[in-house]
C-alpha cells in the first residue's frame, strides 16, 4: 500500500547537498505530487501510481505545471 511520498528525509539530503532532488517512491495520488511540488523538489518518480491508474500522465504533468 501506498502511503505518499515521505518529505523530511528528502529535505534535509536537499538543504545538505544543495542540489536538485527528485523524489522516488510513495507517490500515491495528485496531492503527492503537490507536495513535492510545493516543497521545492525537482520532481517525482511516478511509474507505479501511474501503472495503477491512480492518475493520467496529463493530471500529472498539470500539476508540476500548476
Amino acid at each position: 500500500m501506498r502511503r505518499g511520498v515521505s518529505l523530511g528525509l528528502t529535505l534535509l539530503r536537499l538543504a545538505a547537498l544543495g542540489l536538485d532532488v527528485i523524489a522516488s517512491g510513495g507517490v500515491a495520488s495528485l496531492d503527492d505530487l503537490r507536495r513535492v511540488r510545493g516543497a521545492g523538489l525537482a520532481g517525482a518518480i511516478v511509474g507505479r501510481a501511474l501503472y495503477e491508474g491512480r492518475f493520467t500522465l496529463a493530471e500529472a504533468l498539470a500539476c508540476g505545471a500548476a
